[in-house]
């Protein structure tokens, strides 16, 4: 009988450069939230970590790793329009401009599979400021 070896254990490897243990002291504020919901409670988790869930006010500053501040980044408001392929902008010899004339605000895209233009607005749920280390 040939003998097995048994599996080696899996070793978490963490730098100094972990977004984990990254922390920044900031100040956080909505920017896509309902007029009556602006100075409602903001709560971020990160999962994979031990006490990762943080919870504060718009404008309180507060301690986050960098992993927190990143999902806050991540979070954002898409809104895509497409353009159908009856509309006559695809007939005028500058498309995108007129594309834009009509979404002000938009970004214009052409889709490579297919040739059709829409129209996408990305913007940010929250504003997030580092506090000065000086003070």
């Amino acid at each position: 009988m040939s003998e097995q070896k048994a599996p080696a254990a899996v070793k978490t490897v963490t730098t100094e450069k972990d977004p984990r243990k990254i922390i920044k002291r900031v100040t956080v504020h909505w920017m896509n939230a309902a007029e009556g919901n602006q100075n409602q409670e903001i709560v971020v988790n990160d999962l994979g970590t031990e006490n990762g869930r943080a919870a504060f006010f718009p404008g309180q500053e507060v301690n986050l790793t960098m992993t927190q501040i990143n999902i806050l980044k991540d979070a954002v408001e898409r809104m895509r329009i497409d353009i159908p392929a009856g509309s006559g902008v695809y007939e005028s010899d500058n498309p995108i401009r007129i594309i834009q004339q009509q979404h002000p605000g938009f970004q214009v895209k052409r889709r490579p599979s297919d040739g059709m233009y829409y129209a996408e607005r990305i913007k940010p749920n929250y504003s997030i400021v580092e506090v000065d280390k000086a003070l």
